[in-house]
């Protein structure tokens, strides 16, 4: 009968954890004066994150918001204005969840949020088990002059651990899609990053997604994203601490201005590591191994999947790389001590395709020091069926997700 009774007990505490989970309402046309029900909804989240607590769900009515710098819910480390801050926690198995309601489509339209000499963090995200899912952010501003600080972000994880960012969609803005620098164990999955352009810096500062974790950061994944026609990289690994993983994503146009194929900045479809070029620059003592594994990098400005002077070996597995300047490209610093560029030492390469460079498959790999196994690198012409097929590829890859979310088909 013990044993019943704790049975009794748990069902009884589930029942009460269930009820006691509240859902919060916002809406264009709502006010932070309402009562934050579907009926009667708030227009921001500053009430709702006095409130919120684990399992609870904060919906976002559809429609274009339309946000002004005065309702930044704050600043945080002295560079950023905030629209969200998300700072507090669920638990696992009760995650805080905020997404659309229903079939609605949400979009935060950022143009007329300009801080005077500040950098912009739509969601800048400290808390941990939290859901991010369906919401679209457009406009978003840089409006600081001096070039080493003219960084702003869609979606910035600053701490937060346990996170799912998902279906997210960033576009048309003077920002990073995704951003992160302190946190454990988050995934980004099937988002969306494409024309992103800085005009104070030349687009030097903004990928499409960015993942610099910090010491004893680990266990990040980027899955099912792409990212499109951002000024500067698809995907950014540098300064990273701990190991992340990229996997089943797409890369393409990066480095170019939208659709006329302008100059950008450095044009890569995968940064996969390094920490710049100055003697002893942000190099860790342990120099982690990120994986690359199932993407696609095709015409992007400069390297399809670049090691980006990593002192160290990275892993890519069963990518396919083409109509990059150059598809693959391993170069390597000498050492933590030596800022020297050589040839790329300790990556295994494994499984990966490189078709139609523009000028080379796989440059700046010393063969002897890394491991590349059943990998076809085929500098050749191509012929007129496969240049065929290619065409169709700019299309298929920028067309619409699946409805669950996954990636459209490309034939290859």
């Amino acid at each position: 009968m013990k044993w019943l009774g704790y049975i009794l007990l748990a069902m009884a505490t589930a029942v009460s954890a269930d009820a006691a989970a509240t859902d919060y309402f916002l809406s264009p046309a709502g006010s932070d004066d309402n009562a934050g029900t579907v009926g009667s909804p708030f227009a921001t989240l500053r009430p709702v994150q006095s409130r919120v607590k684990p399992g609870d769900t904060v919906y976002f009515r559809g429609g274009t918001y339309r946000p002004v710098t005065e309702q930044s819910m704050g600043e945080m480390r002295d560079i950023y204005s905030c629209l969200f801050i998300l700072d507090k926690d669920g638990e696992e198995g009760a995650p805080i969840t905020y997404r659309p309601y229903g079939d609605e489509h949400p979009v935060f339209d950022m143009t007329g949020f300009r801080p005077e000499g500040k950098r912009v963090s739509v969601f800048y995200v400290t808390g941990s088990w939290l859901h991010i899912k369906g919401l679209e952010v457009t406009g978003t501003q840089v409006t600081v002059s001096d070039g080493s600080r003219t960084q702003s972000e869609c979606f910035t994880n600053r701490g937060g651990s346990h996170n799912i960012y998902e279906g997210l969609r960033m576009h048309h803005g003077m920002a990073i899609g995704w951003y992160l620098t302190k946190g454990s164990d988050n995934l980004v999955l099937n988002c969306d990053a494409w024309c992103n352009y800085d005009p104070g810096n030349g687009g030097g500062n903004v990928d499409g997604f960015g993942c610099h974790p910090g010491r004893g950061d680990t266990g990040n994944v980027i899955r099912g994203c792409r990212a499109w026609w951002n000024s500067d990289d698809g995907f950014d690994l540098i300064n990273a601490k701990e190991p992340v993983r990229i996997e089943n994503c797409r890369a393409f146009y990066n480095g170019y201005l939208p659709e006329s194929f302008g100059k950008g900045a450095d044009g890569n479809g995968f940064k996969a590591g390094g920490y710049g070029m100055k003697q002893n620059s942000r190099v860790p003592d342990s120099i982690p191994s990120h994986v690359v594994a199932g993407c696609v990098a095709y015409r992007n400005r400069a390297s399809g999947f670049y090691s980006n002077h990593h002192p160290g070996g990275l892993i890519f597995l069963n990518n396919i790389s083409c109509r990059n300047r150059y598809n693959y490209n391993m170069l390597n610093r000498k050492s933590r001590e030596e800022a020297v560029d050589v040839d790329g030492y300790g990556h295994h390469l494994e499984g990966n395709l490189s078709y139609s460079p523009r000028e080379a498959d796989c440059v700046n790999v010393d063969a002897g020091a890394s491991v590349l196994k059943d990998n076809r690198f085929e500098a050749r012409e191509i012929t007129d069926a496969e240049a065929a097929l290619l065409s169709s590829w700019p299309e298929a890859l920028m067309s619409e997700r699946a409805e669950d979310g996954s990636l459209p088909a490309i034939t290859h």
